[in-house]
């Protein structure tokens, strides 16, 4: 019999924006989101691999903001695309720069669970179009690679370090239904938080 994916909650919703700025302001507003974490200009690292950019992966430059809305317990990571910058505004394929651009599921065991997808013919796994490695895992961050809004824990070296480290335990891969919808799953040796 063959194993199941074993879900451990969900992860966050990913929104493509044009104005990552803008935006924060605008789920600030509607949502009371608070911002959490910030990687300004990421470039060639696995979250555009994931993404599907993969032949231009080191020509990506993109901006990274996670952000929390309470009391649900609910992350949005916001992505600003400086390079390459598109006039598409509707999400239908990957590399398409707007909209919604996958939603997050933790999981248990990530292989398990990759191993579950790719035998599903109707799913496309966006890392296997190129040579990656899947699932993925995230460059080595370190804490100079982001900032926090909260003062308190941007000054916190400890706090600093184990944020870099959760980061870094982090593997993924994201996969595209038939109905254009790009879900990711991902685990993490740590609890998922940000």
């Amino acid at each position: 019999m063959q194993k199941k994916i074993m879900f451990s909650g969900f992860g966050h919703i990913c929104i493509t924006v044009d104005d990552i700025d803008e935006a924060t302001m605008l789920y600030k507003k509607i949502f009371n989101a608070i911002p959490i974490k910030h990687f300004p200009h990421s470039k060639g690292s696995a979250w555009n691999k994931n993404i599907g950019f993969n032949n231009e992966v080191d020509k990506v430059d993109v901006s990274i903001r996670f952000l929390l809305i309470p009391i649900v317990n609910l992350y949005i990571e916001l992505l600003q695309y400086h390079q390459p910058i598109s006039e598409k505004y509707i999400k239908t394929i990957p590399n398409t720069i707007r909209g919604i651009s996958h939603i997050a599921l933790t999981v248990n065991d990530i292989d398990l669970a990759f191993d579950f997808i790719k035998k599903q013919k109707e799913l496309l796994i966006n890392c296997s179009l190129q040579d990656y490695t899947c699932p993925l895992k995230i460059n080595s961050i370190t804490e100079n690679d982001f900032f926090f809004f909260d003062e308190s824990l941007e000054n916190n070296p400890i706090e600093k370090s184990k944020a870099a480290y959760r980061t870094n335990t982090i593997r993924f891969f994201t996969f595209s239904d038939p109905y254009g919808v790009t879900w990711e799953l991902e685990e993490s040796e740590e609890t998922y938080e940000f």
